[in-house]
């Protein structure tokens, strides 16, 4: 916002951008492909012949086969193997990885702002755009935004103002849903195909790995080949007015409004499915439209005053009401003559039925405030909220939330005087309490859906199943700090240590398969958090022309989980919520090391038939992971699995540097998380010994062979009896530490009486790289992104759309 009486400037900016991954995987080539595939026959054709029925399937010699030539004795009843068929495998050697990635993607962003006014009037506008081309191939975005605002004092008496805001954007991607990554598969994909055949048609890829020589699927290029489109539309808009009748005492009213409206639609053309049974795919087509309304309206008065110089005081009364409507329509179908061209809508030969969804809801609110300031060194504030929502039912629609901190200016104290050399020291305390709705509208009440079934109509019950009990989320936090500057602000910092414990989090609740509802929402947690907040900085050399500022933050939580108020956890949600552990830990079973022998083996058996159980281990071989008994009942079960993951760091923060002489500037921003371990589900997939696929390369030529006895992963075996080796174990568990240069910064000021003969009265240029470098031993492509989704109810890790590695230059100016 421009300053009153301020004569109008505009303010220019141009930046171009090119981006790559920062990390992208490194598949297998051709001959250790094979590699890959010679060792998982081998592993499968001795687990054969080891009488244990590693692989006791019918008809799996002849399905071995199809890869490598395999023969039997039947006097002795035992296999050989004799090699690959060498007929099965192309000669090429594609790089998948690199056929999905769109090479130095450009970016174009630019944006004009306007400000001015008058003795009484202020006014800005602004408008900005970008033009993004995806790390993907088939990945693009635009988005353009403008603004514009205006306040004008009517008189000493009234000041009144309004913003209006609208942003469009667009995303046109090939993955099935850009706002969750895309199944990137190039690791896996074997690489002795060529992405597209003589005649320039995209190849399928041969799967009979994981499922049968007649399942071919579309290859990463191919799927990448769907036509996903996202487009949002926003507008908002705000106007306010400000009376003041007698001094010190504000009235405020403001009235807001916004728009949301997403169209979606996933195109799925053939050459991004599968085919099977050498039946040709039929393409589909998905579409969704949102529309969401939000309006509020909020009247505040604010009444400053002093008993005298000593004692001042601010006192705030305020009410406001919000409401949100969103009505969602979905319509799927399928078969359309054209791929490219025919392919809308009403081109069509098969339509779905549509869905219609249609919520309301509200929030009434009654705050105020009252603070109170004495001798400008004891500080105090309190505040009181109480809210009213529409997604709780009666008895616990309202929640109400009070606030209450104190200050001491300790550099302000007489006896402080004397001391040179504290430019401020501030002691702070706080306690409030804070609440949270973030569950679907109306979770109390039951919903019905309308369906046809056969041509007649009939009502079910919605997928969401009410809970009566259900109300606010409530978190009540503690916080002490200290802040400080001292030296003529040469060093300066701040330490915060705080308590939060949070009442009835609502999350997903276990709900009895039997009721054929898969969502349930209740205050099924309590969770403290425990931490600490520390920077300290300043400048380390201060001079005319040169100066030096360097800033260190430090940052440590802690989270667990105290209670699971009285429920009793299904096997999913077992995973995601363990009382006395964090949110977020993976649940798993922990390696005591992998077999090494059949006696071994038996050795455990025994012990464990001695104590009454048939096997210490269902289906244990040579080769496999062995589990750690972690009950002690000599037997492993379910109940053996424990903690084995928490990817919430012991440490995070950022330490930045600013060099500046003269006119030019250097910025840097470092970024750091420490003490973290998280699960990488992508190992586990990697070690399901899938023939006709390939494996992470961190994984090969680590795996245990009768010769490679040190291996930390488990055999590649086809189809064992038991999937042990893909059960969820802390062989999958890494460090997600990580040390990055997230951002550095050069950037160069004209001299003014240069730009003054252009009539410029600023300008600027700059080059910014980010994500330049990471060190870390994270096995995927970001260790930033490990973590797990309590509400997708999932702990599954794996890689989602790649970080950019970007470089860019930029020029902004000011008339």
């Amino acid at each position: 916002m421009s300053k009153s009486g301020e004569k109008t400037k505009v303010d220019f900016g141009y930046t171009f951008s090119f981006s790559n991954p920062i990390k992208n995987y490194k598949p297998l080539n051709i001959s250790e492909y094979k590699n890959v595939q010679d060792e998982i026959l081998r592993n499968t054709v001795d687990g054969m012949n080891d009488g244990s029925s590693m692989v006791g399937i019918y008809g799996v010699a002849d399905y071995l086969s199809q890869f490598g030539n395999i023969g039997y004795n039947a006097e002795t009843g035992v296999y050989t193997y004799n090699g690959l068929n060498e007929s099965l495998f192309g000669t090429t050697n594609t790089n998948w990885a690199k056929e999905v990635i769109n090479k130095n993607a450009p970016t174009h962003q630019y944006n004009v702002a306007i400000r001015g006014g008058s003795n009484r009037t202020n006014y800005s506008f602004s408008f900005n755009g970008m033009n993004q081309e995806g790390l993907l191939i088939n990945d693009r975005m635009e988005r353009y935004g403008a603004r514009l605002s205006l306040d004008s004092e009517i008189n000493k008496y009234i000041t009144v103002g309004g913003v209006l805001d609208y942003t469009y954007s667009s995303r046109k991607s090939g993955s099935n849903d850009p706002a969750l990554g895309y199944d990137n598969d190039s690791w896996k994909t074997r690489p002795d195909l060529t992405v597209r055949d003589a005649d320039g048609n995209l190849n399928r890829v041969d799967k009979f790995g994981e499922y049968t020589s007649s399942y071919m699927d579309a290859s990463p290029v191919g799927k990448l080949q769907r036509k996903t489109q996202y487009e949002n539309d926003q507008f908002s808009g705000n106007a306010y007015i400000d009376i003041k009748p007698i001094e010190g005492l504000t009235l405020h009213a403001d009235a807001n409004i916004s728009r949301f409206i997403f169209s979606n639609s996933y195109f799925s053309p053939k050459v991004s499915l599968p085919e099977q049974y050498e039946t040709e795919p039929t393409s589909t087509l998905a579409e969704a439209n949102y529309r969401n309304t939000n309006t509020s309206i909020n009247f505040r008065a604010d009444y400053k005053f002093k008993i005298t110089d000593d004692h001042r005081f601010d006192v705030m009364a305020g009410y406001s009401a919000d409401r949100y409507w969103s009505k969602e329509h979905d319509q799927a179908y399928s078969g359309f003559p054209n791929d490219d061209v025919l392919n809308n809508a009403s081109s069509a030969t098969t339509v779905n039925k549509p869905t219609e969804i249609y919520s309301k809801s509200g929030l009434n609110s009654l705050y105020g405030r009252l603070s109170y300031d004495f001798l400008s060194r004891y500080l105090l504030d309190f505040s009181l909220r109480s809210d009213e929502s529409s997604k709780f039912g009666p008895g616990n629609k309202r929640g109400t939330f009070p606030a209450l901190s104190l200050a001491w200016r300790v550099n302000q104290e007489p006896f402080m005087a004397s001391v040179q050399d504290v430019d401020d020291l501030k002691l702070r305390l706080s306690w409030g309490k804070t609440g949270s709705t973030n569950v679907s509208d109306f979770s109390y009440i039951q919903y019905f859906n309308s369906n046809i079934y056969g041509g007649q109509s009939a009502i079910t019950l919605a997928t969401t199943y009410p809970n009566k009990d259900i109300k606010w989320e409530m978190t009540t936090e503690y916080n002490a700090g200290v802040d400080f500057s001292f030296f003529n602000g040469r060093l300066n910092g701040s330490f915060d240590i705080y308590h939060r414990k949070t009442d009835g989090a609502l999350a997903p609740a276990p709900i009895a398969l039997e009721f054929g509802i898969g969502t349930f929402y209740s205050n099924i947690l309590d969770l403290t958090n425990n931490g600490f907040e520390f920077s300290i900085g300043g400048d380390v050399v201060r001079t005319k022309d040169f100066t030096y500022n360097t800033m260190l933050s430090i940052s440590s939580n802690k989270n667990k989980i105290t209670k699971l108020n009285g429920s009793t956890l299904d096997m999913m949600h077992q995973d995601l919520y363990m009382e006395g552990h964090a949110m977020g830990t993976v649940k798993g079973y922990k390696v005591a090391g992998i077999f090494q022998s059949q006696k071994q083996i038996d050795e455990l058996n025994s012990q464990a038939q001695a104590n009454g159980y048939d096997f210490y281990q269902n289906g244990a071989h040579v080769g496999d992971y062995m589990f750690v008994d972690t009950d002690g009942n000599g037997y492993i079960t379910e109940a053996d699995r424990t903690a084995i993951a928490n990817p919430e760091p012991k440490v995070f923060g950022g330490w930045s540097h600013t060099l500046s002489y003269k006119n030019l500037t250097l910025s840097m921003l470092f970024q750091y998380q420490f003490g973290g371990h998280a699960y990488y589900s992508t190992m586990q997939e990697s070690a399901a010994g899938s023939l006709g696929q390939s494996i992470l390369r961190e994984m090969y030529g680590n795996t245990w062979t009768p010769d490679r006895t040190d291996a930390k992963y488990a055999q590649l075996v086809w189809l064992p009896t038991s999937m042990s080796n893909t059960y969820t174990n802390d062989r999958y568990v890494y460090s997600n530490s990580y040390f990055r240069l997230r951002n550095i910064t050069l950037s160069y000021n004209f001299e003014l009486s240069l730009l003054e003969r252009l009539h410029i009265s600023g300008a600027s240029v700059f080059f910014t790289a980010t994500n330049l470098f990471t060190i870390t031993n994270w096995p995927g492509l970001d260790p930033d992104m490990s973590a797990t989704n309590a509400f997708l109810k999932t702990t599954e890790n794996k890689d989602v759309y790649p970080m950019s590695r970007s470089f860019s230059i930029g020029l902004k100016l000011q008339f």
